[in-house]
C-alpha cells in the first residue's frame, strides 16, 4: 500500500494552499465557501489556523454528517487524496480535486487515472488553477459534470478505485481467488 500526505511542516504549506484557494475565489463565491475539517487534526489546530487567516465564516455550520454536507454542495472541492474523493464521486457530485503532487504521490497504476481526471477538469495541482476553474464554472457546474467525457472518466476511476456493486462480497472473493 502506498500512502502519501503532507508531513511535518508541510502541514503549514497545506493550510496556506487552502487559504490561497479561498483568496483566489470571486468574492461572492468566497462567501459561500465552507471548510470541513477532519475530526483528527493531529495537533495542527487547523481550525484555529484558518481562523487566524480570516476564514472564520468558512468554518460555519456543518450538517450532521459529511454525506449530508456533500449532498448540499453545488461543487465539492477536496484537497486530500482519501475516501472523501470516492464518496463525492460515488454520489455524482461535481467534484474538484486540489492535490499538489509533492504531497500526494501516486502509484504507477494510479497515475493514468489521475491524469484523466486532470484532462476533464476534475484534478488541479495548484490552488490558483482550482479556484479559477470554480470561478468559471460555478454558475452551471452540471453542464461540465454531466458531459459524456467527464462521466466516463469518473466511471473508469470508480471502477478502479471505488466500486459499488450490490454483490461486492462476490467481487472481492473473485479478486482474492485470482
Amino acid at each position: 500500500r502506498l500512502y502519501s500526505a503532507p508531513m511535518a511542516d508541510q502541514q503549514l504549506e497545506y493550510i496556506d494552499e487552502a487559504v490561497l484557494f479561498s483568496n483566489n475565489l470571486k468574492p461572492q463565491l468566497k462567501k459561500m465557501l465552507r471548510f470541513r475539517i477532519q475530526p483528527n487534526e493531529r495537533g495542527w489546530n487547523l481550525k484555529g489556523r484558518l481562523q487566524e487567516k480570516g476564514l472564520s465564516d468558512a468554518l460555519g455550520k456543518q450538517g450532521p454528517t459529511f454525506i449530508d454536507d456533500l449532498k448540499g454542495a453545488r461543487i465539492s472541492v477536496i484537497n486530500t487524496n482519501s475516501t472523501t474523493v470516492l464518496e463525492s464521486l460515488i454520489l455524482n457530485i461535481p467534484t474538484v480535486l486540489l492535490l499538489r503532487p509533492k504531497w500526494w504521490k501516486l502509484s504507477d497504476i494510479a497515475k493514468p487515472y489521475y491524469e484523466n481526471l486532470k484532462e476533464v477538469g476534475i484534478l488541479h495541482e495548484t490552488a490558483h488553477s482550482a479556484a479559477e476553474w470554480v470561478n468559471n464554472n460555478y454558475s452551471d457546474p452540471l453542464k461540465w459534470w454531466l458531459r459524456d467525457e467527464t462521466q466516463l472518466v469518473v466511471e473508469r476511476f470508480l471502477d478502479q478505485f471505488g466500486r459499488t456493486e450490490k454483490d461486492w462480497k462476490k467481487t472481492w472473493a473473485d479478486c482474492l481467488v485470482k
